[in-house]
């Protein structure tokens, strides 16, 4: 009788450590972070745009007879080596205005995704867009107040290009009644030598 208690102890006691040590191994399991993503060439492609930057800008708005013109900076950086962010300060009309422009790659999507935001304004534009066979040239689609109505909602492709290693440029486009685009406005940067 004695031997079989015996045997049921131990049998107890090794089954006890068994779970205690599946136990363990599985808090442990839980507590190890998980792998980071990491960038992709697809994000990489952003860190083009990157630096500091002058810009002149030229805006045709509907119903004004002369086009609008601006003189701002840019700066920008590739965050993380994930997020292309760009803050600009500009003066329009004597006006200060201040802007944040951010773009990423959703590798789910597979396509570029972003947001821009102007403290002249209270719409988030939001993008999805695409680079063309160059890598040089970003084309962003987005939706947003019409020009000529600001309670319509009209469709608008923005296209982010390097001309070369100094020089980038951003043009708005927004589609008319007739399906054709209407360039609204042009940006030229130069990038700040150093």
């Amino acid at each position: 009788m004695t031997t079989i208690i015996t045997q049921r102890a131990a049998i107890r006691t090794v089954l006890a450590s068994a779970i205690l040590a599946v136990g363990l191994a599985a808090t442990a399991r839980a507590q190890e972070m998980p792998e980071m993503p990491k960038p992709t060439a697809e994000h990489e492609k952003l860190a083009q745009f990157a630096g500091e930057w002058t810009c002149d800008s030229t805006a045709n708005i509907p119903g004004m007879d002369e086009p609008m013109t601006c003189k701002g900076v840019e700066k920008s950086k590739l965050m993380g080596g994930f997020w292309y962010v760009a803050e600009g300060e500009a003066d329009m009309m004597g006006e200060k205005m201040a802007s944040i422009m951010t773009i990423g790659y959703d590798p789910k999507a597979k396509q570029y995704v972003g947001t821009f935001v102007c403290d002249a304004g209270d719409y988030m534009w939001k993008y999805t867009g695409k680079f063309d066979d160059t890598g040089k040239k970003l084309i962003l689609s987005t939706v947003g107040p019409s020009m000529m109505d600001p309670e319509a909602q009209v469709e608008y492709q923005e296209v982010l290009e390097l001309v070369d290693a100094d020089h980038k440029t951003f043009t708005s486009s927004m589609k008319g009644d007739d399906g054709k685009w209407q360039e609204m406005m042009t940006m030229k940067y130069e990038r700040v030598k150093k």
